[in-house]
């Protein structure tokens, strides 16, 4: 059974809706080459015997969302997303009837870019900290822990029309509520966590033509993904299709660094066919300050 579901009258699942477009979009073009157009068809409320039977052939992406342990997910019809997985893996976008290792871990990358990049715009727009865990990736998987689900169903362009789904309990619904706190703007300002003392403000920059001159040195930024120690005679024997094995587990966040001093903590992320490094946790002022004293 399905009831169609009016976002007008929920505000903060329509600008999370609108995220979740914004984000597709950023990360689906990088995959296909061109504008994936994603959008929102539709939305409904739904038992769980509901959510696949659109999809009779459909692959399962089931996530968690960590904080609070509620379900949601992604279900895509399988042509449509190993063509995608393909274009992850450098292929011509070729779709397959069945899953193999390659491919699924293609598919759980996708996923994981995805759920990754609603974090900082969630937190930025409905001034929610949510985080999700992606489970696991799986074909013909209909066996969900609810028994109602608002599912939301997109549109798209992948070398052709796309369409897929995604679907949260109802409890998910309740972390977006328009009632939601706002999150507090995003300063510019570098080095600033808080308003500083009113006897420290006329020391500032905008007043210290000395600092207005620093603010104009260029200092070189860079990701640290993580490090490695080898023997001499272990580099001179490296070659195409060796393997360095870094001291950072996969799950750690990548580091940015300023001047090779940790300014903040992150994840990878593509855009436009181009890495780029989404911020998750900057360092406090106070340890800033200490590193790049160091």
């Amino acid at each position: 059974m399905r009831t169609p579901y009016d976002l007008e009258n929920d505000k903060g699942l329509k600008t999370f809706y609108g995220i979740v477009c914004d984000v597709l979009n950023s990360n689906l073009s990088s995959f296909v080459k061109q504008p994936a157009e994603i959008a929102l068809s539709e939305v409904s409320r739904m038992q769980a015997v509901d959510l696949t039977a659109d999809y009779p052939d459909g692959v399962l992406v089931k996530a968690t969302e960590a904080g609070n342990g509620y379900e949601v997910g992604l279900i895509f019809k399988i042509a449509d997303i190993t063509a995608l997985a393909d274009m992850m893996l450098m292929g011509d976008g070729e779709s397959k009837t069945e899953l193999d290792n390659d491919l699924t871990d293609a598919i759980t990358e996708i996923a994981n870019q995805f759920f990754g990049g609603l974090t900082v715009p969630l937190e930025t727009q409905l001034g929610r900290k949510l985080s999700f865990r992606v489970d696991g990736v799986s074909k013909n998987d209909d066996s969900f822990s609810a028994a109602n689900y608002l599912a939301a169903t997109f549109m798209g362009n992948l070398n052709g029309e796309m369409i897929f789904r995604l679907y949260a309990d109802e409890g998910f619904s309740s972390l977006l509520s328009q009632d939601a706190p706002q999150a507090a703007s995003i300063g510019t300002d570098f080095f600033a966590d808080a308003p500083m003392k009113e006897e420290h403000r006329h020391t500032g920059a905008s007043n210290n033509p000395n600092m207005e001159m620093l603010l104009d040195i260029e200092i070189p930024v860079s990701v640290r993904m993580g490090s490695a120690k080898l023997f001499l005679k272990d580099i001179l024997g490296l070659g195409p299709g060796n393997i360095v094995e870094l001291d950072q587990n996969a799950s750690d966040s990548i580091e940015l660094t300023v001047n090779d001093h940790l300014i903040a903590l992150g994840e990878v992320v593509i855009v436009d066919g181009y890495f780029g490094f989404r911020i998750k946790e900057i360092i406090s002022k106070a340890e800033r300050i200490k590193r790049l004293k160091d």
